[in-house]
């Protein structure tokens, strides 16, 4: 049985059928692309058919030269399609004034995705061919994203990313305090500035359109704290249309995402340590799952609450930014590891007050010393959770600095205490002998 189903996946017949699949997936999102443009102008080009016989044409060419001996088939199929590619693009650039060099390319790919079937490589194929199809389904997106960034945004970008290709590999893996990893602190300060620029794009792109809820989700990967005194100056500005709920509950979504936001840099940073990972969400679900529920019943029946137009967050990626971002990251960092040297009431004390400052900065140190042996795991997740909970009790200070009222405030203050709550309960669950039993 099992040699019938590999004679059928190496039979002539099967390889045929699997490559015009594979060119019909490209040919799917042109079909659909040409049928919106058809909708204001009858056009014609390549679709599903003429995507997948071109891949059905590179198998067949390789499969005749490698198993008839047929002397440079495959180029001359190449060959061939580079010559239907050329008299498609003369063809637009007369009659329709345009150039469809995207097309055109696709088209060249399908023929060498059929060339990977014709040799055998199906699952590359159906791969590749997956990704090229939902780049060019992300064609407007992409456009759409690129228009809302602003020229200093994308030198700023290039700048950071040429700084970390020529800095990272003569960057020797020094260990300081014997546990902070200076390779790994650089490789992590790209990561978390990659990411808030991420969020930056996207609070540009979306926040404003999509209103308050979206700024609070986006603002907060970017900057929790900056975020928090934005949407408390919305709530001065607009009351009594944004009302103190609906402001402190855009709060909240801000310390939720602060949280997610620690899951995905503690994943980052102790990849190797699943089990790390799994307990320190365990701590953090009951939080994660209260203010994502409450945020979701408040606002599923309010208007959404859209403001003007206005700079709201600076880029994380200019030189100036990216320069404190790390002096933060490895000041907090290397304070936390020095006074765990001294004595634990000082570490608590050093992590508790990081945290007021930079999460992120308390959990590099905390990771730090737990891939060097300084710490175990459970300790570990009691340090993460004491810098998360100052991550969030901070926001009662940034809205007292902002001018918010005591509504606003009583209501956060409250919020805090349940989510603060949340994390004890949990952490006290996952240290008890039980959890332990049951781990096991």
């Amino acid at each position: 049985m099992v040699l019938k189903m590999i004679d059928l996946f190496q039979s002539f017949q099967f390889k045929l059928i699997i490559a015009f699949i594979v060119g019909s997936i490209i040919g799917l999102e042109r079909q659909f692309t040409k049928e919106i443009k058809e909708a204001e102008t009858p056009i014609e080009g390549p679709g599903v058919r003429s995507f997948g016989l071109l891949s059905l044409l590179g198998a067949a060419t390789i499969i005749l030269e490698q198993g008839y001996h047929v002397a440079f088939l495959t180029i001359i199929g190449f060959v061939g399609v580079l010559i239907w590619v050329s008299l498609f693009l003369v063809y637009n650039i007369v009659t329709r004034n345009e150039l469809n060099l995207t097309t055109s390319l696709a088209a060249i790919l399908a023929y060498i995705l059929g060339l990977f079937v014709g040799v055998g490589e199906f699952y590359w194929a159906i791969i590749i061919s997956v990704f090229i199809t939902a780049i060019l389904s992300m064609k407007h997106k992409v456009v759409e994203l690129l228009r809302a960034l602003e020229y200093r945004e994308i030198s700023s970008a290039l700048q950071i990313a040429i700084l970390a290709l020529l800095i990272l590999p003569i960057i020797p893996p020094i260990i300081i305090l014997e546990a902070i990893n200076l390779r790994i602190f650089l490789v992590f300060l790209i990561f978390v500035l990659a990411v808030e620029f991420l969020g930056y794009i996207a609070v540009r792109h979306l926040g404003e359109k999509k209103g308050l809820v979206a700024f609070a989700w986006l603002g907060a990967l970017v900057h929790s704290e900056t975020t928090t005194v934005e949407i408390t100056r919305m709530y001065n500005k607009l009351k009594p249309k944004l009302t103190a709920e609906m402001a402190s509950m855009a709060i909240l979504i801000v310390d939720t995402t602060l949280i997610l936001r620690s899951v995905l840099f503690l994943s980052f940073l102790v990849f190797n340590i699943p089990e790390m990972i799994m307990m320190f969400l365990l701590s953090v679900a009951l939080s994660i799952v209260f203010g994502i529920a409450l945020a979701y019943i408040k606002f599923k029946k309010q208007e959404a609450i859209i403001f003007e137009k206005s700079k709201l967050l600076t880029s994380p990626l200019s030189y100036s930014s990216a320069i404190k971002m790390a002096t933060i990251l490895f000041v907090i960092s290397l304070l936390v590891v020095f006074f765990q040297k001294i004595s634990y009431e000082l570490t608590l004390v050093m992590v508790f007050v990081g945290g007021l400052f930079s999460v992120t900065g308390a959990e590099l140190a905390i990771a730090s010393m737990l891939i060097a042996n300084k710490i175990d795991i459970l300790g570990a997740i009691f340090l993460l959770n004491l810098a998360l909970c100052a991550g969030i009790v901070n926001k009662v200070l940034y809205i007292k600095l902002a001018g918010g009222d005591k509504w606003i405030l009583i209501k956060v203050i409250a919020y805090t205490v349940i989510l603060v709550s949340l994390i004890a309960l949990s952490y006290i669950f996952i240290s008890t002998p039980i959890f332990n039993i049951l781990h096991h």
